[in-house]
């Protein structure tokens, strides 16, 4: 038997994910199975979360490491101008199999199995996230210090309940110390699972912004090719767009290279919400 190639297990996992979503009564959904592109599907969903639309720009890899920084930063910036969230969802973080109750970030952007993702959509809250090889979990640190008085506990009680110093207990409840996993755990187990705070799906912008500068297009280029006044536009590489831009009167757009334009275009521009300029390259 011919093992699996790259292309074949992004397949697979696509039509994993595709399943999925397809069982959502509100989804609009285009797959883009070409492996050398920096996403592979774009998907506008209710969540179970807050039951509100969302928009997800997503590429699958069976290792989430894998994952270019260029393929990052071309999500990011389609999310800086559309809002879009950008995920990556994947099966394996180096030689680890990725768990469901954990977010894994990269560059600041949110990686999750494909369990983790169904987790999301039913309205499940991730609690964990690794960043840098280290699980850490945020606390309520308002909700802490209330839980803890109405039972009688003191900071010191607190700590040696969770084996840490009475000043980390301390930190916690001000907000400024995020908790190990160890730790993290003994809290939802005293206090409540709801002690710790659901992570963020947004990316870190910050993580990233080195990155987006170096793509950013000249507002003069723009106006002088595209006759519109850009407030934001970032260069774009393995995407069909080749650049994002949002202008000052906050139009959207996708500038696609006619060579680059196909069947999936037009759905894509219909879920990021943004109008498309074709280039005539």
């Amino acid at each position: 038997m011919e093992p699996m190639t790259s292309r074949d297990i992004t397949l697979t996992l696509l039509s994993k994910l595709e399943k999925i979503l397809t069982t959502k009564t509100v989804c609009d959904i285009v797959k883009v199975p070409d492996i050398t592109m920096s996403y592979n599907l774009i998907v506008r969903t209710k969540t179970g979360l807050d039951n509100e639309e969302k928009t997800f720009i997503i590429k699958v890899s069976y290792d989430i490491n894998e994952v270019s920084k260029d393929e990052i930063v071309d999500i990011v910036a389609i999310s800086r101008i559309t809002s879009a969230i950008p995920i990556l969802i994947g099966v394996k973080e180096g030689e680890e199999k990725m768990r469901e109750d954990i977010a894994y970030r990269k560059m600041g952007v949110i990686a999750i199995s494909i369990s983790a993702f169904k987790r999301v959509l039913e309205g499940k809250q991730i609690r964990f996230v690794k960043d840098r090889g280290i699980v850490k979990a945020k606390v309520k640190g308002e909700e802490l210090r209330k839980r803890r008085e109405e039972l009688g506990l003191s900071l010191g009680d607190v700590a040696s309940m969770l084996k840490v110093s009475r000043k980390t207990v301390y930190e916690y409840e001000r907000g400024t110390f995020e908790a190990s996993e160890r730790t993290a755990r003994l809290l939802m187990q005293y206090f409540g699972e709801d002690i710790i705070e659901g992570v963020s799906l947004e990316p870190k912008i910050e993580n990233c912004k080195k990155y987006l500068e170096h793509r950013k297009v000249s507002r003069e280029l723009i106006q002088e090719k595209f006759s519109v006044e850009p407030k934001e536009a970032y260069k774009l590489e393995r995407t069909h767009g080749k650049i994002a831009l949002v202008c000052n009167d906050d139009e959207k757009y996708l500038v696609i290279p006619r060579r680059r334009y196909d069947e999936n275009v037009d759905k894509i521009v219909n879920i990021l919400d943004v109008k498309p300029l074709i280039n005539g390259e």
